[in-house]
């Protein structure tokens, strides 16, 4: 009974801040890319379902096909690439209200109640872990489009696997995968005492 009344209070309650909580996350993801890619993030809007983030790499590499800023008020020339990356967020949302639901009907049951806030944990970094991958992939692609990097057909190949595999098995059975941690942090306690 706990889980049905969860469930349609996190569908309400998701409905109003899913968004927000997608952008956190894609926003948490853009940055640490960004950070190993040695680029800057410059813009991060939602256009409908999608998070949109925008980076800004300086030229390095002379003959690559560049977008050229002519800056105005220095008279100097800052040479530059965009890139832009597209996270649709239900993708990495969709199950979260279940998985809350889910989280909430065990409470009760669970002898440590820190594990629910282990869930949770787990839960955020499950959806960073994809925003991530998507992201880096993207910004990978792209960089080796435009020669900053070598072609690697084996690291194009493994971040490919990575986002895929987190988006076609992880973020699908999210909520049994921590439901059944959860059972078993339970059964484990029940089994202790």
């Amino acid at each position: 009974m706990i889980f049905i009344f969860a469930l349609i209070l996190f569908l309400f309650v998701w409905m109003k801040i899913g968004d927000y909580y997608g952008l956190a996350v894609t926003g948490v993801g853009a940055w640490t890319a960004a950070f190993f890619k040695e680029v800057s993030v410059v813009k991060q809007e939602q256009s409908g379902k999608y998070a949109i983030i925008g980076f800004l790499k300086k030229k390095t590499v002379s003959g690559a096909d560049v977008s050229i800023n002519k800056n105005k008020d220095n008279g100097k020339t800052d040479d530059y690439i965009l890139l832009q990356a597209r996270i649709n967020l239900f993708y990495f949302t969709f199950n979260t209200p279940l998985t809350l639901a889910l989280i909430a009907a065990f409470y009760p049951f669970l002898s440590k109640k820190t594990v629910s806030l282990d869930v949770l944990l787990m839960l955020i970094f499950i959806h960073m872990a994809y925003t991530f991958s998507m992201i880096y992939k993207e910004l990978t692609l792209q960089l080796e489009t435009f020669g900053y990097e070598e072609i690697s057909f084996t690291k194009v190949l493994l971040w490919r696997s990575l986002s895929g595999f987190l988006h076609k098995m992880v973020l699908r059975f999210e909520p049994f995968l921590l439901g059944l941690y959860m059972y078993l942090k339970s059964e484990i306690s029940v089994f202790k005492e």
